[in-house]
């Protein structure tokens, strides 16, 4: 293609960019994914067998109306869409998480910087970051690809060492422990699902509970582990092994495992990405109540902006440092609402 052609590139943003993430599945925009609302009508299956499958909920459209969708051009399809009020999806999304400031600090970040080198050069990925999160907090990290989101979540946890600044858990700062120290303490203190799941794929996801417990010589509350398994809609998976699960599957072990260990932090590296909306929510509201019930700190990062609740801490990281942080009000939620989220109004004839 002619140089001239690709023009529209250089104006091109995260609203209008789809990519592919580290687990090689294409992520489109949440602008795009929200005004077609085709994850609601259609899914798509490609088999290895070259054949294609379509999935639709016939509650929602019925067949003709899938084929006159998928034939209608796209400039017509977004004439027909619509804003979506608060009103008609309050009752999803308007549970509020209850939170009382203690003054209690679970986790400080004083000037953290952090940034790797490559071919190209050096690329700063965060920097300077001053923060403080209480104890029993929910808070949800967001903002565009590329911004950081995971490398804070790796210095916090320590999987990564920090450039510059200091991060202390607990009144303890891990700045000067060796590997083995950091190790112990980051099993006892934090739980971090990342995206990548965190299953160990020689024994079942039953046995995967445990394994926590092999090394941490903590009690394992059996009950209360399968009651996180049932929460998390996995226990029928219990006896499977995790290359036998699904993404999904896979993501909801995960949530359960970590949820089962009682860390007074839990972080989650895009928790929610491998589900559908409906289950998504529902492990919103687990980890609330887990955060109001047990006072665990939840810091959790997504680009799904529905999964906000008034109460929850909304940070906005951008070019590498906090642009925005506030406690989230149902006004908030509001305006949220009506500049991000529309409608595809399906055809009635």
């Amino acid at each position: 293609m002619e140089k001239d052609k690709l023009e529209f590139m250089t104006s091109s943003s995260t609203n209008n960019k789809a990519y592919l993430d580290k687990n090689n599945l294409l992520r489109i925009p949440d602008q795009i994914k929200m005004k077609t609302k085709l994850y609601d009508v259609v899914e798509f299956d490609a088999h290895p067998a070259g054949s294609l499958g379509l999935f639709w909920n016939p509650d929602i459209v019925n067949r003709e109306e899938v084929y006159k969708i998928l034939n209608k051009p796209v400039d017509e399809a977004i004439k027909e869409s619509r804003e979506i009020s608060y009103e008609e999806i309050e009752g999803i999304i308007s549970r509020k998480f209850n939170f009382t400031e203690s003054g209690e600090s679970i986790l400080q970040l004083k000037g953290v910087s952090k940034g790797y080198q490559s071919l190209a050069g050096y690329n700063q990925v965060i920097k300077n970051i001053n923060l403080e999160i209480e104890k029993g907090d929910f808070v949800m990290i967001t903002g565009p690809s590329g911004v950081g989101k995971t490398t804070l979540f790796n210095c916090i946890t320590a999987l990564v060492k920090a450039d510059e600044g200091e991060i202390i858990i607990n009144n303890v700062s891990l700045h000067d422990k060796d590997e083995y120290e950091t190790s112990m303490f980051r099993l006892k203190n934090i739980a971090y699902i990342t995206q990548h799941n965190n299953l160990f794929e020689p024994v079942t996801v039953k046995d995967n509970l445990l394994v926590p417990y092999l090394f941490s010589k903590l009690k394992y509350d059996e009950e209360y582990s399968l009651n996180m398994v049932e929460e998390c809609q996995i226990k029928h998976k219990l006896e499977a092994y995790p290359d036998e699960l699904s993404a999904g599957e896979k993501q909801r072990a995960s949530l359960s495992l970590a949820l089962t260990r009682k860390t007074p932090i839990l972080i989650g590296d895009e928790p929610t990405a491998n589900l559908d909306s409906d289950l998504a929510r529902a492990i919103i509201d687990v980890l609330m109540d887990v955060a109001e019930k047990l006072k665990t700190t939840v810091i959790i990062c997504s680009h799904d902006l529905s999964l906000l609740r008034p109460g929850m801490r909304h940070i906005v990281l951008e070019k590498g440092g906090i642009q925005s942080d506030k406690r989230i009000t149902k006004k908030d939620l509001k305006e949220i609402i009506a500049v991000s989220y529309t409608h595809l109004t399906l055809p009635t004839n």
